[in-house]
């Protein structure tokens, strides 16, 4: 699962220098990214192997956890 951290860190290190985000906005997205990729790990999961049912799966375990919808929707960009 080495892989899926490495290329959230790629992604995150683009949001900040090509198009320069601002700090809150990748602290913001460190979290998202964080919790979506423990998600992938529980399920054994690398990035590539991520289907559209596994994303359902994921927002439906975020939406049983007692997540806002804002908040859903918010993670749901990182994916």
């Amino acid at each position: 699962m080495r892989t899926n951290h490495r290329l959230a860190q790629l992604w995150l290190d683009a949001l900040a220098t090509e198009l320069g985000a601002a700090a809150g906005t990748i602290a913001t997205y460190t979290d998202d990214l964080t919790c979506y990729l423990g998600w992938l790990k529980d399920q054994e999961l690398g990035l590539d192997e991520v289907t559209l049912d596994r994303v359902r799966d994921y927002i439906a375990n975020l939406d049983r956890r007692g997540y806002a919808g804002s908040t859903i929707a918010r993670r749901l960009t990182v994916v």
